[in-house]
């Protein structure tokens, strides 16, 4: 499992960040998920959310190019 940043609005321009990959306890990463969630690292307009192994991340406007 992984936990991904994105936008917290759904704005295509922004590109989702890997936070942390290769979480096998899925309980262990449902808790990282919430403390994120709690406490931002950055700013509000992230949300951080758990992801499967093989989700690829949205890379914003490159996708466009």
């Amino acid at each position: 499992m992984k936990i991904v940043c994105c936008d917290n609005f759904g704005r295509e321009n922004r590109a989702e960040k890997l936070v942390a990959s290769n979480i096998t306890d899925k309980v262990l990463a449902e808790i990282l998920v919430s403390a994120l969630q709690d406490y931002p690292l950055k700013s509000d307009q992230d949300w951080y959310k758990l992801v499967e192994d093989d989700y690829v991340l949205w890379r914003g406007m490159e996708e466009f190019i």
